[in-house]
């Protein structure tokens, strides 16, 4: 249990190696399906991952810790082993040193069938798991499922599904919608049972349940040495509410499907243990990110987060405590947008729009139909939006808005002033927006998707708009539906996001079924001719980043990076990401690439993954005369038996990078791909592997026009 103590100085000593390539995932661990003793706490299996919780530990493990998952149904501590199973059967154990898990077979995931929570029993070696429509065996010494049977004398699984199993000595007890089977079992030569395959030598019983100790608890008190427990989460419907109970010398843990509590035999007193401080948004459909680094999360029940990368910020509700809901991602809302002074603008169905200032914690306005605003001009007491977007000179918001005949622009200052163009666009529903400048840096361009129908799965195409900026004319849009152009979408399907690519002039378009492209000084949507390793998925959003991947999420693929292979479009090669790689879910709901921390972002019914990499940042800034930060190097001192590398930060991308030692021989150089995203990376090793000798070191940093040095301490 000892690296609980040192979590802290673990990160301290990565400082340079987690910013190259790494991994975190944000969960909120509920609800509980399955909970063991273990630790001198409880260890529960959530939706968000495995949670140890005690008087002093809270710590919980997902995709990034090898589980290659985060919802997990089953769990079970032994002498013998730490066992865990996830939603669709993938078995995982924990590592000795506690510091992450190992899976022993995944093979079960492939029939797409979910566990029964928390049916799962262990005896001698054999897991019984219990599946929805099957029951299998698992020998999880030698990592193999062994048998699987989908039914019981007459009673198919498909047809009555399981509900409960139990191990009762040598016996093994399920129990269906409808029926009871007993089957005496020889666990210790399980695999050579031939006869357990067949369905007739499975015992019917009477369905009762409390004959065979099966029967679920319905007491009407909760006592714990002889005091009876008063708290309401133990109780439902004046019930005992607790699933688990766990008791030791000290304490005793009670634990119900949303609720943690701890009695203290010593003081008598009872201790809520639920809250789960480091991610309280839950599930998110929306991520933005922000001109500062990192993003804001929109959840489907209104509330709004800030993320920095590593921690978060505490959620804030939507006005009158109201969000999109299940309409969130069945629409595909892209509703929430972000300016570079902190403000954010987030858009309620039906309620209209609000203003926020510092990335989502505080809402400062806030406009709803029926207030005498131009939104009345849409549907009379309903604001219908799926697309919002921050205007290209950042003086404000954008907003696509269906209306009775012809969708309208809305659009919003900062300071929030209001301005509508009713009745420009070619449908009465629109889908996603976003805006540029034109080619002069004078009018917008603004980008609408439309649709004929709500749901992704309509038809539609993309209204284009020149517009003059609204600065020009005192606020107001003016002249919108006069410069409007329509083009048809991808294979006549309805845009569900757009993404700009101003470096390579091009505007990326994902529908619900494909993924096209149009060129900005053209007014048509292609489809690449070839997207290697990408078949058959449905996609719920795109982003581009900086070297121009083409970033998008699917609804149960994962994610993936599309890059050109050639100088055209039409060829992508495929980079896919799932939660095997560290994805907290390979259900994806949005995607958000920020430039600034270097980071990819991705929305997950359970919380939010998030992959740091240095090609993501924008290095273009780095070394010029408008760069926010210097170059510099760090760790310093820099010990390579302590730190994994030393870093040479916030570098041009074209720059190379020469390190010497004190008496001026070369021992290092970067260039290229080396330095992509302006930083270097060193793990303080020269030739032939040997780490660089202690002593005092320079380094050089070059561009065609800039020189930047500095020096550091190597310690062994």
């Amino acid at each position: 249990m000892k690296f609980f103590c040192n979590i802290v100085l673990l990160l301290a000593s990565l400082a340079c190696a987690v910013v190259q390539d790494d991994w975190m995932t944000f969960s909120d661990p509920f609800p509980i399906r399955s909970a063991t003793a273990y630790g001198g706490g409880v260890l529960l299996a959530t939706d968000g991952g495995l949670r140890l919780r005690s008087k002093d530990l809270n710590h919980l493990w997902t995709s990034t810790d090898g589980l290659e998952t985060a919802s997990f149904y089953w769990v079970n501590a032994s002498e013998k082993a730490v066992l865990a199973i996830s939603e669709y059967g993938i078995v995982a154990a924990l590592n000795e040193d506690e510091k992450g898990w190992r899976v022993l077979n995944r093979s079960a995931v492939s029939n797409g069938v979910r566990m029964v929570p928390d049916m799962a029993r262990v005896s001698e070696n054999i897991i019984t798991v219990a599946f929805e429509n099957r029951l299998a065996f698992f020998d999880y010494l030698s990592g193999l499922y062994i048998l699987t049977i989908n039914r019981v004398g007459k009673t198919s699984f498909s047809v009555s599904p399981i509900k409960q199993i139990e191990v009762l000595g040598d016996s093994l007890f399920v129990a269906t919608e409808e029926t009871l089977h007993v089957r005496k079992m020889d666990w210790k030569n399980l695999k050579d049972d031939t006869q357990l395959i067949n369905p007739d030598t499975w015992v019917p019983l009477p369905k009762d349940l409390a004959a065979v100790g099966m029967a679920p608890d319905t007491s009407k008190s909760v006592v714990v040495d002889g005091k009876k427990l008063g708290h309401p989460a133990l109780y439902y419907q004046g019930h005992s509410n607790v699933k688990w109970r766990f008791e030791y010398d000290d304490q005793v843990y009670l634990v119900t499907d949303d609720f943690i509590g701890m009695f203290e035999r010593g003081s008598k007193n009872f201790s809520d243990l639920t809250e789960y401080g480091y991610y309280q948004l839950g599930e998110v459909y929306e991520l933005e990110k922000t001109a500062s680094g990192g993003v804001v999360a929109a959840s489907p029940n209104g509330f709004l987060a800030y993320s920095d990368g590593w921690s978060w910020s505490a959620p804030s509700l939507a006005r009158d405590g109201s969000g999109n809901s299940d309409g969130a991602y069945g629409a595909r809302m892209k509703v929430l947008s972000n300016l570079d002074n902190e403000i954010s603008l987030y858009h309620v169905w039906g309620m209209g729009v609000m203003l926020y200032a510092e990335w989502g914690a505080r809402m400062f306005a806030g406009f709803s139909p029926g207030d005498g605003t131009c939104m009345d001009e849409y549907y009379q007491n309903y604001t219908v939006a799926v697309g919002t977007t921050a205007a290209p000179d950042n003086s404000g918001f954008l907003v696509a808005t269906a209306a009775q005949g012809y969708y309208g622009l809305m659009y919003l200052t900062k300071n929030g002033e209001m301005s509508c163009a009713p009745q420009v666009g070619s449908t009465s529903i629109a889908g996603p927006i976003t805006a540029r400048f034109d080619k002069n840096g004078s009018d917008w361009i603004v980008y609408v998707g439309t649709r004929d129908g709500f749901t992704p799965f309509s038809q539609g195409g993309v209204d284009i708009f020149t517009i003059p900026s609204p600065s020009k004319n005192g606020g107001r849009l003016l002249n919108v539906k006069e410069n409007r152009k329509s083009i048809d979408g991808i294979a006549s399907r309805a845009p569900i996001d757009m993404a700009v690519d101003e470096k390579n002039k091009v505007m990326w378009l994902a529908s619900i079924s494909d993924v096209g492209y149009m060129e900005l000084d053209q007014d048509t949507i292609k489809l690449p001719r070839s997207i290697k390793g990408l078949v058959g998925a449905e996609y719920t959003s795109v982003d581009v980043d900086v070297r121009g991947g083409v970033w998008v999420g699917t609804t149960t693929q994962g994610a993936y990076r599309l890059t050109r292979t050639g100088l055209s479009f039409d060829t992508l090669s495929t980079t896919r990401y799932t939660s095997t790689n560290g994805l907290l879910s390979n259900e994806v709901a949005d995607v958000s690439i920020d430039p600034v921390l270097g980071m990819a972002w991705f929305a997950h019914p359970t919380g939010v993954s998030r992959y740091k990499q240095d090609y993501l940042r924008d290095a273009s800034s780095f070394m010029t005369d408008s760069a926010k930060a210097e170059v510099k190097g760090y760790p310093n001192p820099f010990r390579p038996f302590v730190h994994e590398s030393f870093c040479i930060d916030n570098i041009d991308d074209h720059a190379s990078v020469s390190i010497y030692n004190r008496g001026g021989k070369l021992v290092k150089f970067f260039s290229g791909e080396e330095v992509a995203g302006g930083r270097a990376v060193w793990d303080g090793k020269i030739r032939g592997g040997k780490y660089a000798a202690p002593g005092v070191y320079h380094y050089f940093v070059k561009t065609s026009s800039k020189v930047k040095r500095g020096k550091f301490i190597i310690i062994h």
